[in-house]
């Protein structure tokens, strides 16, 4: 598996990853594609580190010329892509790793093993959905170990009961 942690830009194949991943295939049945759709973009919104880690996610658009929506205000290294009509979301990423300046710097998750190789001739890395899954659980499991340290910390230096 590609170092990470050497990667500049992550690009996930949205609606590849959504069916290649239980949890949300699962929810699809109950929710549907838009709400889905969004749960995924917020749990995948922890792997952008901003100035470090470009997240982009390419799912296949139905509109004339390529969307691009930016969930957080004035940050560029966020990405949600919707491809035009008639262009598959795999054309747009091979595109983004085609025009890159370093695409040996570029991670891109999808369970497509013919894009992958495609990706890996371009000089980019891919990883699979369980290999996107196991980072998320660590993310995860990092982040709740440093907020059980920070409330830790804070119940020895707060007043349980401020009003006494």
């Amino acid at each position: 598996m590609p170092d990470y942690h050497n990667s500049e830009h992550l690009i996930l194949d949205g609606y590849n990853l959504i069916h290649a991943m239980p949890e949300f295939k699962r929810a699809l049945k109950v929710h549907g594609i838009t709400a889905v759709r969004e749960r995924f973009q917020e749990a995948m919104a922890c792997l952008h580190d901003p100035g470090r880690v470009r997240l982009t996610i390419v799912y296949d658009g139905q509109g004339g010329k390529i969307e691009v929506d930016q969930p957080i205000p004035d940050d560029p290294g966020y990405a949600i892509v919707y491809s035009p009509s008639g262009v598959s979301a795999d054309e747009v990423i091979e595109r983004l790793v085609a025009n890159a300046e370093t695409p040996e710097r570029i991670l891109v998750a999808t369970r497509d093993n013919a894009i992958a190789q495609t990706f890996a001739a371009s000089g980019a890395f891919s990883i699979t959905p369980r290999e996107l899954l196991e980072r998320l659980d660590r993310l995860t499991s990092n982040d709740l170990r440093a907020l059980a340290e920070t409330r830790r910390e804070n119940r020895s230096k707060w007043n349980l009961n401020p009003f006494q």
